[in-house]
């Protein structure tokens, strides 16, 4: 039984006992292994969030986010059940627009609302006040 444990150790001990620059290259190498991993863990996360953001957006932009991948010469596959794209192709420039005009989308529908409940404040407000302050 000794012996296997001294072999171990002795084995152990000939890859710690390696020149360093083997040890930092090992190192060197898991830092970009994990580095590229967490990239592709954000670039997955992204491509998740535009998706999710396309399909819930109106048919009106679905149909401008299709023009704008058209003008690109991007690949669309059609079938009865809708319009597919593989979004993991689609390069950095192109992506970086659509992910521009679904946030333009967002940030026009949130102005609209806050114009209209702004409307229907003063409505309320001015309007339904008058009609009580008459009856009165």
């Amino acid at each position: 039984m000794s012996s296997v444990s001294s072999s171990a150790s002795a084995a152990s001990g000939s890859f710690y006992s390696s020149s360093s620059s083997t040890a930092i290259a090992s190192l060197t190498a898991m830092n970009e292994i994990q580095t590229i991993a967490q990239h592709v863990e954000t670039k997955t996360n992204y491509l998740m969030a535009l998706k999710d953001g396309i399909e819930n957006m109106p048919v009106v932009h679905q149909i401008e986010i299709l023009r704008i991948l058209n003008t690109k010469h991007t690949q669309i596959n059609e079938n009865k059940n809708g319009v597919f794209v593989n979004i993991s192709k689609l390069n950095n420039e192109l992506l970086q627009e659509l992910y521009d005009y679904m946030t333009y989308v967002i940030k026009q529908e949130k102005q609209l609302n806050e114009v209209e409940e702004h409307k229907q404040s003063l409505t309320k407000e001015f309007f339904d006040n008058k009609t009580h302050k008459d009856i009165s």
